[in-house]
C-alpha cells in the first residue's frame, strides 16, 4: 500500500522532532500516525494530528535543524493540511 501524505509528511516531523531532543512528542505523533490503519482510531487521530500542528504546540518548539522557523512552520502546515483532506474523506461534515 501507498504511503499517505500525512504519513509522509508526519514521519518527516517525528524525525525532526527526535533530532532536536523531543522525544515525548515525537512518540505522540508516531503514536497518532500509527492509528491511521485503524477505521476505528482514525478520525480521532487526524483530528489529535491537526491539533499537534497548532503553532503553540509544535510550532512553539526550539527547532535548530531547519533554516528557520517558516520552514518549521510550512512542514507543519503541510501535515495539518494533508490530515484536514484525510479527514474530510473519511467523515466530510
Amino acid at each position: 500500500m501507498q504511503e499517505t501524505a500525512v504519513e509522509r509528511e508526519g514521519r518527516y516531523i517525528v524525525s525532526i522532532l527526535r533530532e532536536n531532543g523531543f522525544e515525548r512528542d515525537a512518540e505522540s505523533l508516531g503514536a497518532e500516525l500509527g492509528k491511521l490503519t485503524d477505521p476505528l482510531l482514525a478520525l480521532s487521530a487526524l483530528e489529535t494530528i491537526i491539533s499537534m500542528c497548532h503553532v503553540k504546540w509544535l510550532g512553539d518548539k526550539n527547532i535548530k535543524t531547519v533554516s528557520d522557523y517558516t520552514e518549521w512552520w510550512g512542514s507543519l502546515g503541510r501535515l495539518s493540511k494533508a490530515a484536514s483532506k484525510a479527514k474530510r474523506k473519511i467523515s466530510p461534515v
